[in-house]
């Protein structure tokens, strides 16, 4: 997209954003612990595809493990906790059944270190792979806004983390101006230092539309917007639909600009240390 419109040269009104599931899937790719994955994959494909394991391990009674897909995010981890939900049934077949089973899989079920590396990796994977599961739910319609709120609660569930994983994140993370945007949280969410970078980027878009948007932050203590419209009933209702009604009462600015920018996609480009 982004080829075609410099060919045509006209990219003043086109506004993009990466897809905030996609990069929480490289995110999960970023905090990986080297060979870990290959050591869980290589077990659970062992007992899965090897006809005379599977049945050990049915017989011991654990349950049918996960297989990680490429093409379907967030199956490592399910992976991991299936794996270590089902090691003690694992290392019991292995001890049962050691003349019999592959040399390098007992090797790896019995390594106590590949399991503590697997705890703490997963430990790292869990609220990426919460935040995933939220930025691609189906159940509603996620909104660009609605994705900054992921991402914050994100950084808030990985504090504890590595600093590895704290400057994975920082990479990754990207912010919206479209969150000071939604009535719904007004950017409350964002530092001064990333309100400050959404007016610059706003200024560059359209001044006229600064005062609008500061006004915006002050809710129902504003001047400009109705009252009525910042309580609590009116969070049930879509940004595009309660811009589209607001702006109807707006005396000043451009409106058709107004809601250009909530129906689109807006990146602000941010220089995170």
């Amino acid at each position: 997209m982004t080829g075609a419109d410099e060919q045509t040269g006209d990219n003043a009104n086109i506004i993009t954003y990466g897809c905030s599931a996609h990069i929480l899937n490289l995110l999960s790719s970023d905090v990986e612990v080297a060979g870990m994955k290959e050591h869980i994959v290589r077990v659970i494909k062992y007992f899965r595809n090897k006809q005379q394991p599977a049945f050990w391990y049915k017989q011991a009674g654990a349950s049918k493990l996960c297989l990680l897909q490429e093409v379907r995010w967030n199956t490592l981890s399910d992976a991991l906790t299936c794996y270590l939900k089902n090691r003690g049934f694992l290392v019991q077949v292995c001890q049962d059944h050691k003349d019999y089973i592959d040399s390098s899989v007992y090797r790896i079920v019995n390594d106590a270190n590949i399991s503590v590396n697997a705890q703490d990796y997963l430990k790292r994977m869990q609220p990426i792979a919460v935040a995933l599961d939220r930025a691609q739910s189906q159940r509603s319609f996620t909104t660009i806004s609605d994705c900054v709120e992921i991402w914050n609660q994100l950084g808030t569930d990985l504090e504890n983390q590595p600093t590895s994983v704290r400057t994975a994140f920082n990479k990754r993370k990207n912010m919206a101006l479209a969150n000071m945007l939604d009535h719904r949280y007004l950017g409350r969410v964002l530092s001064d230092v990333k309100r400050s970078q959404a007016y610059d980027y706003l200024t560059s878009v359209n001044y006229d539309l600064v005062p609008i948007v500061m006004a915006l932050q002050c809710g129902d203590n504003g001047d400009i917007f109705p009252k009525y419209m910042f309580k609590y009933t009116f969070t049930k209702v879509s940004p595009p639909t309660w811009w589209n009604i607001a702006c109807k009462s707006i005396t000043a600015g451009d409106t058709d600009v107004q809601a250009k920018l909530i129906n689109c996609s807006v990146q602000l480009q941010q220089l995170l240390d």
